[in-house]
Parts: C-alpha cells; structure tokens; sequence
C-alpha cells in the first residue's frame, strides 16, 4: 500500500512510520516541526492509498485530502479536540483520559471517529507525564489499529469476477464449492470451458 505519512519530529512518530516500513509499506514521510507549518510540493504531488497523520502539527489541505482517504491519530479523547487537549484535560480535574483515531476531514479534529483507548490520570500526574502517557497509549492505538484493522483497498474490477467464474478442469473440489457459492449467477454463471464447449453450471433443482 502507498502511504503519505505526516509526523512530528518525535521517537513516537519514528516509530509509527519505522512500524510501516516494517509491515511492507511503500511511505512517503512528511515531518512536521513547528505549527502552521504548510505541505510541501511533493506531498501535493504525492498519489497513492492512505494518508495518515501522527502527532503531526500540519493542518491537510483540500488538495491533500482529496487524493486519498485520510486518518489522524490525536494523543487526546474525542471530547478534547485539537490543540492543549492534555492541558485542558488537567484543569478540568478528570480522572480518565485517552487518544483516538478518526477520519479526517476539512475541518480540525471533526471526522468520524474509528476507535479510542482510555486510561486512568493519577492525582499526582504533571503535564509532562500524562504527555509521555499519553503518546505511549497513541503508538499502542497506532500498533493495533494498523494490525487488526482492514485497510482500503484497490477496487475489484469486472474482470476479476469473470475470471473466477471460469473453473479450470483441474480445480480442487472444495474450490469449485467455493466459487459457486460466492460467484454464480443465473445471469452469470460459473463454467468450465473444454475446447471450443462451454459448460455451465446448474444447481439441482428442490
């Protein structure tokens, strides 16, 4: 899968795109290292499958975000969107906190959210420790959304159907089931081709 990537410039984010590359990934990386910081022209340019931002300070533009589904991942619950989201956590006394992966759209934290992981905040906990925490719990989410989650993919096409209604005159039985099940029609039925001969298949009828 082709990925435009957009971190900050953070061992958390490293790892995250580090986890890509491992999975077999091809990964455009963009690194983000001050706020308001714009795109630059080759992720413009960039075409591909997924784009994902992670801890990233970039705000997507229209052109970005037209070009592939988009996903962020935010070290803050959904009921703490953008900026000092740790910060206001704190003031406002809770005792559970947490990070979310969502969709992205135009506008700043506001796309459909995917999944959330929440945990405990100690009365004790300082600002910086629930920053560490809370990065931590993301590369987890990260870990486990990238693993167990079934990513887009390229679109069937006509043809691909086609060919798997096609049996070939060696095919395994159980695969012949198999194809029947998930493949056959009435208008468009499996077959097996034998020279010029087409042979259909028919089910018994009840």
């Amino acid at each position: 899968m082709k990925i435009l990537f957009f971190g900050g410039r953070c061992d958390f984010s490293k790892e995250a795109y580090d986890h890509l590359k491992a999975k077999g990934h091809d990964v455009k990386s963009e690194w983000a290292t001050k706020r308001g910081q714009k795109v630059s022209q080759a992720a413009l340019e960039w075409e591909g499958d997924l784009i994902i931002s992670f801890l990233n300070y970039t705000i997507l533009p229209k052109e970005i975000l037209e070009k592939a589904p988009a996903i962020n991942f935010h070290p803050g619950p959904p009921e703490h969107p953008g900026s000092g989201c740790m910060s206001w956590g704190l003031y406002e006394g809770q005792k559970i906190y947490g990070v979310t992966v969502h969709e992205v759209n135009e506008k700043v934290d506001a796309g459909k959210i995917l999944k959330v992981r929440r945990f405990d905040i100690s009365d004790c906990e300082s600002r910086e420790q629930l920053e560490h925490r809370a990065k931590t719990e993301l590369l987890t989410l990260f870990y486990e959304y990238t693993e167990y989650t079934e990513w887009p993919r390229e679109a069937r096409k006509i043809s691909e159907i086609d060919e798997m209604a096609e049996i070939d005159s060696d095919e395994r039985y159980t695969e012949v089931l198999s194809r029947i099940r998930a493949f056959h029609t009435e208008k468009h039925p499996v077959h097996i081709m034998i020279g010029d001969k087409r042979f259909e298949y028919v089910p018994e009828s009840d």
